[in-house]
């Protein structure tokens, strides 16, 4: 497996620094003897802060030959304007063919994904219980998102907020757990079995699981998680 840099959304990243700007003055404000979660609020902080920095950087699991769709003039302004997406990379080097990659995005996948598996095995919570909210946030997940010509697998960002109704009827006793677990391996598992609806003939140069097109949702209960612990 091989890495590779992706332009940013810039937008992305903006909002969501400007949401931990609040968050890492509320830190410094928390009463450590009233804060229960495992992770001391500034490390939890510092975890949030690096999947995002780190959500530029793709690790590429294999690639496949994908037929490029003939895209209009408009339809590439609003892929570059919706995605933000570089026109180079819309285009492509070839005039009929995407070398198209299956990418797994670092601070959007890996990274979240082994801090959710440690939270599920500190946590007191039985296992029952976070696979049922996990299985539902992986069917919900399924449902919602979809394949995007020129950008690959996209998911509303609210999908990430079902996690938090979940977590309060299914784990009352450990809500932060219940949306952390079930909003991050929910939302990824949910993400790869899409990838097997993938057509062939509406090709995309890049399919991040993960990133463009997944961060937000799965980083969303994420920064509901720590701002929960903060509370």
């Amino acid at each position: 497996m091989r890495g590779i840099v992706r332009y940013p959304d810039l937008r992305v990243m903006l909002f969501f620094l400007l949401i931990l700007i609040p968050i890492f003055i509320l830190t410094y404000r928390t009463d450590q003897s009233a804060y229960v979660f495992p992770l001391c609020p500034f490390t939890f902080f510092a975890i949030s802060l690096l999947f995002l920095l780190l959500s530029m950087i793709e690790v590429v699991v294999f690639e496949m030959k994908m037929k490029k769709p003939h895209y209009t003039e408009r339809e590439i302004e609003e892929l570059e304007r919706l995605y933000s997406i570089p026109r180079e990379e819309i285009e492509g080097e070839d005039g009929r063919l995407y070398n198209s990659t299956i990418t797994l995005n670092l601070g959007g996948f890996i990274l979240p994904l082994i801090f959710a598996l440690y939270i599920a095995l500190i946590s007191p919570l039985a296992l029952e219980e976070l696979v049922i909210i996990t299985a539902i946030m992986i069917a919900l997940t399924n449902l919602l998102a979809s394949i995007v010509p020129g950008v690959g697998i996209v998911i509303p960002p609210y999908v990430g907020l079902f996690a938090l109704p979940l977590a309060l009827i299914v784990t009352p006793e450990d809500v932060i757990t219940g949306m952390l677990v079930s909003g991050i391996i929910g939302i990824e598992l949910g993400l790869i079995t899409k990838i097997f609806s993938i057509d062939r003939e509406l090709g995309s140069p890049v399919f991040s699981i993960g990133g463009r097109g997944s961060f937000e949702s799965i980083y969303i209960p994420i920064i509901l998680g720590l701002l929960f612990a903060l509370w």
